[in-house]
């Protein structure tokens, strides 16, 4: 059964990007063309790795100072802050930002400040992991020998060097295969590898061209993703807090990011009121977008559950969860478009968009979510089969009630993702049937006003959607204890 499973996924996750093969008509770019095209996305996604890397390195330092004076309840709350430019969809973050700046630059500088913005708070967070898990317990030593803080951090940068590494391959991927941000800020320019197939097939209708750049990329993450994949991980020292060290001024920019963010979405509130209100498009699609989003966010929350608990099933057998690294979508614009060529239309297009985003979403959600505790329940479930239990009736009543609940909440992250999607969608979807497609189609048109007011919609409707599945997920906690 656990086998069929695993083909079932790989199924869906590899065939439909190899479907379009059929179109290749072979190599067509030699490799100096290559080399010129990628020169742009690769330069960004270094600059933009390296920043955030640089940034997140010293907001770290911030977290430092902070952990010293205030509770840990409230230091976890400053970590979500951090995180909420991360977490929020692009189209957030674009719309604000650019509602602030009346010169905001386009192209590749303005792509790179925007990535910054959004995941220097999620780099911060992983270094302050790498720190506290390498040097937390010498820190304590040091400290109590009085070493200085930059001492202390040049003598233990070895020990730290390879983890930084790691996160600067695993943010170099991010950005170089982004679409959302390249698409709008980009402008003409091919600022990101995902950017390069999208403009082939969505605009030069070039099919056999993204192929030859859906491979070349393909090629280049391949061994960044089997770097990452078999990162050592044996030779972490105890776990402690780090307390050498912390900055007052950097703690600043803990907060800079979503404070940019939510200054962005309050600017011009009553204009974008008024200006929504009188727009006579806007009442008349009213219906249709606010219900295809909820339809959206609803079936795409659901399907990604039925993937998790699939994943988490297939993951209980050591051989198996090994596969499941491969379970990875090289280019999500490449798999999109292969379902493009179905050509649905209706809400059939809805349901096939709401298929796409949470295959996109369930190998990131099951990594960041699912993936530790699983390997905390090998044991129990190793122990259980020696005494005999049958494997479906273990799985049921010790696996699921123990992981339900962390499901269901990562289902809602991904419904909230899924009606906030404007890039995939785009692709799929003839006409917008979601808000936020409504919204890029605004921010085209530049009418920040109205864009702004329909980002507090569209956070409405994430939060609906999201405490549905918090119900769900209370629901199934209260089951099992």
């Amino acid at each position: 059964m656990r086998r069929f499973f695993l083909a079932l996924l790989f199924i869906l996750f590899w065939v439909p990007s190899l479907t379009l093969f059929r179109f290749w008509q072979g190599p067509s770019i030699s490799i100096e063309q290559i080399l010129i095209l990628y020169k742009i996305p690769i330069l960004q996604a270094l600059i933009s790795a390296a920043l955030t890397l640089f940034f997140g390195f010293y907001v770290a330092q911030g977290f430092i100072f902070l952990r010293q004076r205030v509770s840990t309840r409230r230091l976890a709350f400053f970590e979500y802050i951090a995180m909420v430019p991360s977490f929020l969809p692009s189209l957030f973050v674009i719309i604000s930002v650019l509602s602030l700046f009346s010169q905001f630059p386009f192209g590749l500088i303005g792509v790179v400040i925007l990535h910054v913005i959004t995941m220097t708070g999620f780099a911060s967070l992983m270094i302050l992991r790498t720190l506290d898990t390498r040097l937390g317990f010498h820190g304590a030593i040091a400290q109590q020998l009085g070493a200085t803080p930059a001492f202390f951090l040049k003598k233990m940068f070895p020990l730290i060097f390879r983890d930084l590494l790691l996160l600067f391959f695993i943010l170099f991927a991010y950005f170089f295969t982004s679409i959302s941000i390249p698409v709008i800020i980009g402008g003409s320019a091919m600022t990101s590898g995902e950017k390069l197939i999208y403009d082939q097939i969505f605009h030069q209708q070039n099919w056999s061209h993204a192929v030859d750049y859906f491979v070349w990329q393909t090629l280049l993450l391949v061994p960044i993703f089997i770097f990452t994949q078999k990162y050592p991980s044996s030779d972490f020292t105890q776990e402690e807090p780090l307390r050498l060290g912390g900055s007052r001024i950097f703690s600043v920019g803990i907060f800079l990011p979503a404070g940019l963010i939510f200054l962005g979405l309050l600017g011009r509130l009553p204009q974008g009121l008024h200006a929504l209100f009188s727009s006579q498009e806007f009442l008349a699609d009213a219906r249709t977008i606010i219900s295809g989003s909820l339809l959206l966010g609803f079936i795409c929350g659901g399907l990604t559950i039925l993937w998790l608990t699939l994943m988490t099933f297939i993951s209980l057998q050591p051989t198996s969860r090994r596969w499941l690294r491969y379970l990875y979508i090289s280019s999500a614009t490449f798999f999109a478009f292969s379902f493009y060529t179905w050509k649905l239309s209706g809400v059939n297009s809805l349901l096939l968009s709401a298929l796409v985003l949470s295959l996109l979403f369930s190998p990131v959600l099951f990594r960041l979510g699912i993936y530790q505790s699983v390997v905390r329940l090998q044991s129990q479930w190793e122990m259980a089969l020696c005494l005999g239990s049958h494997q479906g009736f273990l799985f049921s009543r010790v696996i699921v009630p123990q992981v339900a609940h962390h499901i269901a909440i990562l289902g809602g992250l991904s419904a909230v993702w899924g009606i906030s999607d404007f890039a995939i969608a785009r692709l799929l979807l003839r006409q917008d049937w979601t808000l936020s497609l409504w919204m890029e189609t605004l921010v085209q048109q530049y009418r920040w006003d109205m864009a702004l007011v329909c980002s507090w919609l569209l956070i409405v409707l994430g939060c609906v959607v999201f405490l549905f599945f918090w119900r769900v997920a209370d629901v199934s906690r209260q089951k099992f204890m």
